[in-house]
Order: structure tokens, then C-alpha cells, then sequence
């Protein structure tokens, strides 16, 4: 196979494989920081902490070994372009003994990878804006399910030919700072916070009288157990997945924009196998960007029904308190209130227990949503292995 080398492509090509790493590095860094659930004290966020924090340990290592996989392909990529300077300058001293032999004039060696211009800023990233709370709930999420599956395209529809993949070759540049996309989630509303604060606002002071009449309290066992804990967390974490996913997204794109390049600039044996490497790892990485939003999905989901039961409860609560201060009110007055209270009270401590009903419904769709997630982790997973399995890979290539 005949060999042509361009070091203007390969040196430049180095250059975007180190910040791949360094990229992924950041990516690590955001999703321990983000994605995970730190504040589990009450019923719900203990049953959702332990599968969470599965999940972000899972995905951690697999970007861990991601960064490593840049670098070991980095490393390989550099010792090739040391392997062949140290060849061209073998084939120049060659030419020189020659021509000194033969009376003729000596040329000057001169590094060919010297003088060649730094890889510059990436061309692209996060659009303006990008991180608002209404993004991750429910606005904007189609662009990034969008961005994902042009990613996917683009790598699935490689043709044989590699060099005919995506129309101008031209220089190699990076194509999208996948930083960009590592945004502090902007949370919003902090709608179990305001229930419980507004529960103790219209229930502290007659709980005493549902305990009575339940056997429980109902500020206990509907709010303060079950919604103990920061639930912002899990904003927070769905929100943190999903720029995750569009920055895997990003490190992939980069790594399919270095086939073009290398494929008009490199040729041999060695730069087949390092364009069939980067491109099973950019395809590897837009799986675990897909298994990335697909977690925040799951995660904004549990987001998305507490939320909604919050506000359910809410009002649940208000219509428990108007009757238990009506029962207080009417045992209050001597006689008559008595005969009223007794010819009601039935009634309206089964609607109460009605309406705890309805509020243990609302937490137990919460607890649905979770075993959702429980039941989804395993495609995170399965992205993991794969990303294990790329990195197997190159160690074992950059150790032959």
C-alpha cells in the first residue's frame, strides 16, 4: 500500500485528540458535580439516590476512559509523526551522502513539522442562551434530541470510501467546544420547598386534629416524610444529563471531523487503522450521548410528576385544612355545633381520607417514575461496556 504522509494534517490532528481529553476531563468533573443526588433525607430521594448515584459512577469512569482513549490515540498519532520525520530525515542524510559523493550540493535538513500553525478556537458550540430552565423542561429539548441524531446520521452513513465523507476536506480544525455545553442548570421554581412551607402555613396548626381523627399526622406522613430533602437535586441532575449528552455529542463531532482531513492528507496501512479507530470511537461516543439523554429524560420525568404532585397536594391540603377547621370550629359551639359535628363528621373524615388517598397516589406515580429510571439504567450501561470496549482497544494497540 502506497504511503503519503501530510504533516500539516497529522501535527494539527494531535493537537484536537489532546483537547478531546481534556474535554472529557471537564465532562467528568460536571457530571459528579451535577448529576448526582447529595441531599437524600427524605422517603423518595433515598429510594432514587443509590440507582442514581449507579448511574453517575457508570458514566464518570466511561468518560474517564473516554479522555484516556484521546490521549493513548494522541500519543500513537505523535510517535507516527516522529517515526516518519525520523524516516524523512534518514532518506534526506541518504540523498546528502549521495550527492557529496557525486560532487553536488548539500541541502540543509529542516523538521517538516516546524512552523506549522496551532489547531485554532473550535468553530462552533453552545448556541445563545442554551441552559434555560425551560430547555430541560419541556421547551427546547427537541433541539438537543435533534443535534444527537444528525450526529448518529453523520457517522452511520460513512461511506466506504472514507475520503468522500462530508464534502470540503480543507485543514483540521475542531469543529464544536464541547465545554460550552457544561452550563450551571438554571433550576426555577423549587415547587417541594413551597409545599412544604405552605403545608405547615395551612396545616400546622390543626394537624393535631387529623392525628386525632387518622391516627396519624398528615403533614408527617404526606409531606415532611416523602419530600424530605433537596428535590432540586433532581433538576438539577436532569438538567446536568442532558448538556452531558450534548457535549459527548460535541467531542464525537469532533473526532468524525478529523476523517476527512487525514483521509486526503495520510495514506497506508497505519492510517486505515487509525481512521476505523476514531471512527468506532466517535460512534461509541454518540451512544453514550443518546444513553446520556435518554438518563435525563428519565431524570426530568421524576422532575416533571413531582412537580405535578406537589401542586396536586397543594391543594389537597388546602381543601383537608378548610374542613378540619370547619370540624374544629362547629365541636367548638356547645350543643347545636355538637349535633352538627356529629351528623358531619363522618362524612367529612372520610372525604379527608379521601384525599390522602389521592395524595398517596400522587407519591406513589413519583415512585413510578423511579423504578422507570431503575428499569432504564441499563441502556447507560450498555453505552459504558461499549466505551470499555474501545478503550480495551487502543491500550492493547498502543502497547503492541
Amino acid at each position: 500500500m502506497t504511503v503519503e504522509v501530510s504533516y500539516g494534517v497529522m501535527v494539527p490532528a494531535v493537537e484536537v485528540l489532546r483537547r478531546q481529553s481534556e474535554h472529557c476531563t471537564a465532562i467528568e468533573a460536571y457530571v459528579r458535580r451535577e448529576c448526582g443526588i447529595h441531599d437524600d433525607t427524605g422517603l423518595l430521594l433515598a429510594m432514587f439516590a443509590p440507582p442514581a448515584f449507579l448511574v453517575l459512577e457508570a458514566a464518570a469512569q466511561a468518560i474517564h476512559l473516554a479522555g484516556q482513549v484521546g490521549t493513548v490515540t494522541a500519543d500513537q498519532l505523535q510517535r507516527a509523526v516522529e517515526t516518519y520525520v525520523e524516516t524523512d530525515e534518514a532518506a534526506h542524510r541518504t540523498m546528502n551522502d549521495l550527492a557529496r559523493r557525486s560532487g553536488q550540493t548539500i541541502t540543509k535538513w529542516e523538521d517538516p513539522t516546524a512552523g506549522i500553525d496551532p489547531v485554532g478556537p473550535a468553530q462552533g458550540g453552545a448556541p445563545s442562551g442554551y441552559g434555560s430552565a425551560g430547555q430541560w423542561f419541556g421547551e427546547d429539548i427537541s433541539s438537543a434530541v435533534d443535534t444527537v441524531q444528525r450526529s448518529i446520521d453523520e457517522i452511520t452513513g460513512l461511506p466506504d470510501d472514507v475520503r468522500a465523507w462530508g464534502g470540503s476536506t480543507g485543514g483540521v480544525v475542531e469543529k464544536t467546544d464541547p465545554q460550552s455545553y457544561l452550563v450551571t442548570p438554571d433550576l426555577g421554581r423549587n415547587e417541594v420547598q413551597e409545599l412544604r412551607w405552605s403545608a405547615g402555613v395551612v396545616l400546622g396548626g390543626i394537624d393535631w386534629l387529623a392525628e386525632q381523627l387518622l391516627g396519624f399526622s398528615i403533614l408527617e406522613e404526606v409531606v415532611f416524610k416523602p419530600f424530605g430533602g433537596d428535590f432540586q437535586d433532581i433538576k438539577k441532575a436532569a438538567a446536568g444529563w442532558s448538556n452531558t449528552s450534548a457535549a459527548f455529542t460535541a467531542v464525537s463531532e469532533n473526532y468524525v471531523g478529523l476523517l476527512a482531513p487525514t483521509a486526503e492528507g495520510w495514506r497506508g496501512e497505519a492510517a486505515e487503522a487509525f481512521r476505523a479507530a476514531i471512527t468506532a470511537a466517535a460512534a461509541a461516543y454518540v451512544g453514550f450521548s443518546q444513553a446520556a439523554s435518554y438518563i435525563g429524560g428519565l431524570t426530568s420525568n421524576i422532575a416533571l410528576v413531582s412537580q405535578l404532585a406537589c401542586i396536586a397536594i397543594g391543594k389537597l391540603l388546602k381543601s383537608i385544612s378548610q374542613k378540619l377547621i370547619r370540624m374544629a370550629a362547629e365541636a367548638a359551639v356547645p350543643v347545636v355545633g355538637w349535633a352538627v359535628a356529629a351528623g358531619e363528621a363522618l362524612i367529612m373524615v372520610q372525604d379527608i381520607i379521601s384525599k390522602v388517598r389521592t395524595a398517596y397516589t400522587l407519591i406513589e406515580m413519583i415512585i413510578t417514575a423511579i423504578t422507570g429510571f431503575i428499569e432504564g439504567k441499563a441502556q447507560l450501561l450498555q453505552s459504558v461496556h461499549l466505551i470499555e470496549d474501545i478503550a480495551e482497544y487502543a491500550f492493547r494497540r498502543a502497547t503492541a
